[in-house]
């Protein structure tokens, strides 16, 4: 079974405390503040309250001043959006539900509203009268009202709350939805439920929100790689008609990041390996093969994760010899890589070269000892070794007893005597290994593996409970440069876990890279 050449979370959860902003571009907006001067100088005063009740009393005297008069009703609105955006920060106007008495309102004072939704459509107003001030008015959105509920739905998601996360989310969209914090935590939310294309359009909106900020660009690139996976695992559900469509949103997304890749990251990898598994899924042979040329070319020219990712793509489709001279290239730069060890292994397997893949598999089980599929990989080792021998005693049978000559015939016959001694052996080896791939009581796979925060590195996964009894496990790790060299160790408990269950566990080393990583089989 090959793996893909890098492991990534799909679902990026927001940890970053995001904070109101204010942005440096010119303004273009024509509407005269002057007008309501005295209200927005008397807004600047209120934020500067002694306390909470203070601060609240000076919102609604503003609110009542503005409201007073009917003249100006753009102007007007602009003013109103901003103070009642500012009191939504204050305790008395946070809540979903609050009378319009509470905001300073006269008139119908005891009718309840929502004051994000009201901030909303006062904008929505404004920007309808005066385009040209849609940039001003989005600055004005993100108050700290906002930032205060993007935080909140954040920690929601992340504390495994999805109805509140979902709430807040969209309840800070109505204030400003040109951010894409609160578009990824609806598409995590969706994801959540394994609802591919609500993901799709919430990681849509994302991209598009990111797209309008330079500072916020990887956010973007993010969106449109998530997008891609999600649309090819999708198409692999599906047949026919979803089928395509599934292919076409993956193809679209991988080709906006290939268009944009960015100059830091692995995005421009991320693309072109997504174009490959897309034309791989649509049976595009020479669409696949033009993908890694390059790379087959001139393999010293490229990195480990792009000749990896070369690599795969044309195991996957069925073109050994490429694949593997892609591989070999690949295991040259980082023979420390999990992916590249199982890989470059699977492909001397298949065209039965057991000598060669031997040592790989050997090393495979050295840095992944408690997976039942490695030991598969050593069975079918020996099996090709097994093979091998049996060939060279045949042929070396045929020639003992076509030759006449004496002491030629006592050497080959000795041979075949060896040979049939290496024969039990490697039949015993596969056997052996055989059986300790169908009894191993645990098995660990690997979900992600890559840079975490600035300065970490991190290694996520699951182990699966393949035992009779509930258990606990300590997962000691290794991360290992390109030399085999350990750089930092570090060690997670998962448990107990339940017979037939699994368990997650995620490390994280203070090192900036690492080539590969090992840890100790588990008991």
């Amino acid at each position: 079974m090959f793996v893909s050449g890098k492991l990534v979370a799909r679902t990026v959860a927001l940890l970053v405390t995001v904070s109101a902003v204010a942005s440096a571009q010119t303004s273009t907006c024509d509407i005269d503040e002057n007008k309501f001067g005295k209200a927005l100088f008397a807004l600047q005063q209120a934020r500067q309250g002694k306390s909470p009740e203070a601060q609240a009393t000076a919102y609604r005297n503003i609110v009542k001043d503005l409201t007073a008069k009917a003249d100006n009703p753009v102007e007007r609105s602009y003013a109103l959006g901003q103070v009642l955006a500012a009191f939504m920060s204050n305790p008395a106007a946070s809540g979903t539900s609050v009378t319009r008495g509470t905001l300073g309102f006269t008139t119908t004072p005891e009718v309840a509203v929502d004051p994000a939704v009201l901030v909303d459509s006062l904008f929505n107003m404004v920007e309808a009268a005066k385009p040209n001030c849609a940039h001003d008015i989005a600055q004005i959105r993100r108050t700290e009202a906002w930032a205060n509920l993007v935080n909140a739905a954040v920690q929601a998601f992340n504390g495994d709350k999805p109805d509140s996360a979902a709430a807040l989310a969209n309840r800070a969209n109505l204030l400003y939805p040109g951010a894409p914090f609160t578009w990824n935590i609806l598409a995590g939310l969706a994801q959540r439920k394994n609802d591919a294309k609500g993901s799709v359009v919430y990681l849509k909106k994302m991209a598009v929100a990111a797209g309008n900020d330079t500072a916020w660009a990887d956010n973007a690139r993010t969106a449109y790689g998530a997008i891609g996976q999600i649309a090819l695992d999708a198409a692999e559900a599906a047949q026919g008609a979803e089928k395509a469509q599934w292919l076409a949103e993956a193809k679209a997304a991988y080709e906006a990041l290939a268009r944009d890749p960015g100059k830091t990251g692995n995005f421009g990898d991320m693309a072109q390996s997504g174009l490959a598994r897309v034309a791989l899924a649509a049976g595009d042979t020479n669409a696949i093969k033009s993908g890694y040329q390059a790379q087959l070319a001139n393999p010293e020219g490229f990195s480990f994760q792009q000749l990896l990712e070369a690599g795969t793509t044309a195991a996957r489709a069925d073109q050994l010899g490429d694949a593997t001279k892609l591989l070999q290239a690949a295991y040259a730069k980082n023979p420390w890589s999990r992916d590249v060890l199982n890989n470059l292994s699977v492909m001397y397997i298949r065209q039965e070269q057991g000598s060669k893949a031997l040592p790989l598999v050997t090393r495979l089980v050295e840095v992944d000892p408690s997976n039942p599929d490695n030991y598969q990989l050593l069975t079918l080792a020996y099996a090709n070794h097994q093979k091998a021998f049996n060939a060279l005693s045949k042929e070396v049978g045929k020639r003992a007893n076509a030759t006449q000559n004496a002491r030629l015939k006592k050497a080959l016959i000795d041979s075949a005597a060896a040979l049939s001694d290496s024969i039990k052996r490697t039949t015993n080896l596969a056997l052996l290994y055989n059986s300790v791939s169908d009894t191993l009581p645990v098995k660990v796979t690997f979900t992600n593996f890559g840079p975490g925060e600035e300065g970490k590195y991190n290694l996520g996964g699951i182990i699966l409970n393949r035992s009779k009894a509930p258990k606990s496990y300590t997962m000691t790790v290794e991360f290992l440069d390109e030399k085999g060299q350990v750089l930092a160790t570090q060690t997670a408990s998962v448990g107990p876990v339940a017979p037939d269950a699994t368990g997650k566990f995620a490390v994280s080393a203070p090192i900036a890279t690492a080539a590969g990583f090992r840890y100790k089989p588990l008991q």
